[in-house]
């Protein structure tokens, strides 16, 4: 999993080749956490060309340019009269999680994932900042076991958060 850029207002590109039953490659509004764009080919190849092509085609669509930001450790430094921003889950159901930024007694919801079943847990939180106003990529990674196959795999799941507004 990569970042492969981001546009000024709010998309980015990743790619995520080898995460379980997903997309090569996706384009996320980190505003509303929609995806615009992917490459769904569950066949293809990891070293296919096609999957780079279709994805320079699509950053051009949506006005990405090819910066992948900045990873960051958490807790995210703010600026010096601000709390630093870090990331809560809260189980919600025996296989729902909501995501939180916390800083200090401030909160904000930034999103809702679901696990696959009982055998699945938060592993890994990364957080990417955008080369772009104060917005960060918070990427949530899943180990998962398939228990009837015996074989474990990782899921990946992204929130946008802005690290100044909402709180």
């Amino acid at each position: 999993m990569a970042v492969a850029g981001w546009s000024v207002d709010g998309k980015v590109a990743i790619i995520q080749e080898g995460s379980y039953n997903s997309p090569a490659w996706l384009i996320i509004n980190i505003l509303t956490d929609e995806v615009l764009d992917a490459f769904r080919d569950l066949y293809y190849e990891e070293d296919d060309p096609l999957i780079y092509s279709e994805l320079d085609k699509a950053m051009r669509k949506h006005n990405i340019k090819n910066d992948p930001g900045r990873l960051v450790e958490l807790p995210y430094a703010l600026p010096e009269n601000m709390q630093p921003l870090t990331i809560e889950y809260r189980e919600i159901g025996s296989e729902e999680y909501d995501v939180y930024a916390v800083r200090g007694n401030r909160q904000k919801k930034i999103s809702c994932i679901s696990v696959f079943g009982n055998f699945s847990k938060i592993i890994a939180t990364f957080v990417v900042e955008s080369p772009y106003k104060n917005r960060l990529l918070i990427i949530t990674q899943v180990s998962a076991l398939h228990v009837e196959f015996d074989y474990s795999f990782f899921s990946f799941y992204y929130a946008g958060c802005h690290v100044t507004a909402g709180f």
